[in-house]
């Protein structure tokens, strides 16, 4: 599962742990201290419940060389980003277009050449046009959202 972070809001794979009224997410591959602890009376309202849901999602998954085609103009992806202190984020970007570069084939494996342009959605390149292979690109899986009851705290 993926966490869509307040401090960065960035994607991060996370795993959820449950406790009666407290949910603790905790981030993968990164030490405790990053855990995040939620309480029910947190939230005061519908709406910020649903805004919490809305910011986890299945996990995205790596585009492979082959599955290239599948990405057209106008998808929403998950893309690397490189922070200036080299530090690798993932942000949602929209495929602004897709310039198709023939594949070659070594020792029977495919490599894409294809370049991909992307509008960022967030991080801080939203708003702005960027280049990324294959590589960088993780397809979206299309359930969002954390299923919580929405109703709020007596």
């Amino acid at each position: 599962m993926e966490f869509q972070a307040f401090q960065d809001n960035a994607w991060y794979e996370v795993e959820l742990v449950s406790n009666g009224d407290i949910l603790t997410i905790k981030y993968k591959n990164f030490a405790d201290e990053w855990d995040e602890i939620y309480h029910v009376g947190r939230f005061n309202t519908v709406k910020e419940i649903e805004d919490f849901g809305a910011r986890f999602r299945r996990s995205s998954v790596q585009l492979q060389d082959g599955e290239c085609r599948k990405v057209v103009s106008g998808m929403k992806v998950c893309a690397t980003h490189y922070t200036d202190n080299g530090e690798v984020k993932f942000y949602d970007a929209t495929v602004h277009e897709v310039q198709k570069i023939q594949h070659s084939f070594k020792n029977g494996e495919e490599e894409c050449y294809c370049i991909f342009v992307l509008l960022w959605q967030h991080g801080p390149s939203k708003g702005t046009k960027t280049y990324a292979s294959v590589a960088s690109i993780c397809v979206i899986r299309h359930v969002q959202g954390l299923l919580i009851k929405p109703s709020t705290p007596s």
